[in-house]
């Protein structure tokens, strides 16, 4: 590969991180508070990958130059087996593996995780039981609920009361989730509302399910605005702690601007 495809490759690549960050679709692979980080590495990339290609245009006009004045028309011979120009047979085509992410992101471009990262992460094994009462692990009360009916919560803000608030409001209140359809292959009936969760970026993600004991209206990785109950005192230790639910209302949605929780 040469020194000019390498800088086009190279502002490719940049163009495409601007064009995946500033459309958004950037947050189906990392946290959104990168935004201003991919920004400015795209950029830079662009930058680099326009001068880089600048430089070796003009060194190859001054080389040029620099043959035509030590061989001027007639004035000498010469060789036809140059390898100094264009012949370089020792140059690594690793480079050409840049061209790897940009395909695939203009082609094929991965959505976010879904149902089947939700089940390959998933643990059916049972632990075995600790001997403590699930029922004494309700210690506390949650903060009141948020205003509205139903209230909007996050999955991981309704998993926590569901198992562990000792006033029950996720039992005895309507409450609002945005999530996606997965098939409970641990249960082997029923399906799951599930969120994936991340720290950094879709390579530490890890699901939460809320188990739902009936037919999915909707197929696999359909997302969802649900308003949903929680089955009283039903996720414990032969579950893993799986909360279960009953669905109030269920309706198809688009996919979130920002498809994981953080």
């Amino acid at each position: 590969m040469n020194k000019e495809t390498q800088s086009i490759l190279t502002g490719m690549l940049g163009g495409l991180l601007v064009s995946i960050t500033v459309s958004g679709h950037f947050t189906s692979y990392v946290k959104p508070g990168f935004r201003p980080m991919l920004l400015a590495g795209g950029i830079i990339l662009i930058v680099v990958g326009v001068a880089s290609l600048v430089l070796t245009i003009r060194d190859e006009v001054r080389a040029e130059k620099a043959r035509a004045a030590e061989h001027p028309a007639g004035g000498g011979e010469l060789h036809g087996h140059d390898h100094g120009h264009g012949h370089d047979h020792g140059r690594s085509k690793a480079p050409w593996l840049i061209l790897v992410p940009v395909l695939v992101l203009l082609l094929v471009a991965p959505p976010a995780l879904g149902d089947d990262a939700a089940n390959r992460s998933a643990n059916c094994s049972v632990p075995a039981p600790d001997g403590t009462a699930y029922a004494n692990r309700r210690t506390d009360p949650s903060p009141p609920l948020p205003a509205g009916d139903p209230a909007v919560l996050t999955m991981q803000d309704f998993i926590a009361r569901s198992l562990y608030d000792s006033t029950y409001s996720t039992v005895d209140h309507d409450i609002q989730v945005v999530a996606f359809i997965s098939a409970d292959r641990c249960a082997g009936s029923g399906y799951n509302l599930v969120r994936m969760v991340i720290s950094c970026c879709a390579a530490d993600a890890y699901a939460l399910r809320v188990h739902v004991d009936s037919v999915s209206p909707y197929p696999g990785n359909t997302w969802v605005q649900a308003t949903i109950r929680a089955v009283k005192d039903a996720g414990n230790e032969s579950n893993n702690y799986v909360p279960s639910a009953t669905v109030i209302a269920m309706t198809e949605i688009g996919q979130p601007s920002d498809p994981y929780e953080t």
